[in-house]
């Protein structure tokens, strides 16, 4: 019988996990066999006999859930309920017999119960980076700046730079200073000249005098 490349994969490497009561079905092709059976006492066609028997193998490996494999037999077969009833009351006494039913049914009920501890691992997971932790500060992401108002090296005009004095300039700063202080002394000395002795046995005919020393 023909089947799908990668249903043949995962049978071949999810086989050895099996109870060995699904093992022997396998190594011993009893599903084919089976099928076959049902084909002649059903009238199957080609492709009803390929979709049967892919259906029973992924439920034998527990690729799917046993509970749902009538559903799956009645599209896979496109049989009417009174044609599919017979037909799974030959493959419940041919493959799926209640030792079977007990092992499908537990590996169902351990692979839901898996289903939701990695379920709710995950959520946890989620929350718990999502929750910002004690202690610990989140800082809020940088605003946007559009780009026309983002500042550019253009943008930043040059301050006007303050001359520094040269030699040159100092030279005429002093000048300058010198002249002042010179101006000074020529106009008290003016004033000097024009006040005059006034008592020359006072001590005030002093400052008319040159500073001496005495």
């Amino acid at each position: 019988m023909e089947s799908n490349s990668s249903n043949t994969i995962n049978r071949k490497y999810s086989l050895g996990t099996l109870p060995e009561e699904i093992q022997f079905i396998f190594n011993n092709e009893m599903i084919t066999n089976s099928v076959l059976a049902m084909k002649e006492l059903h009238t199957l066609s080609g492709e009803q006999v390929a979709n049967l028997e892919n259906e029973i193998a992924l439920t034998l490996l527990g690729l799917e859930f046993v509970s749902s494999f009538e559903s799956r037999a009645k599209t896979a077969t496109a049989m009417t309920d009174e044609r599919l009833g017979d037909l799974l009351e030959d493959a419940a006494g041919m493959l799926f017999t209640p030792d079977i039913m007990a092992l499908l049914n537990e590996m169902e009920t351990a692979a839901k119960k898996s289903r939701e501890v990695t379920a709710t691992s995950i959520k946890e997971t989620l929350e718990s980076t999502s929750t910002p932790q004690p202690g610990i500060t989140v800082n809020p992401p940088e605003p946007i700046v559009p780009s026309d108002k983002v500042a550019t090296l253009r943008d930043l005009q040059e301050r006007p730079k303050k001359e520094i004095p040269t030699g040159k300039m100092v030279g005429l700063a002093k000048e300058e200073t010198e002249s002042a202080v010179k101006g000074m002394r020529t106009m008290r000395g003016d004033i000097n000249r024009l006040r005059g002795p006034e008592n020359e046995t006072s001590d005030g005919s002093n400052f008319t005098k040159p500073f001496r020393g005495n």
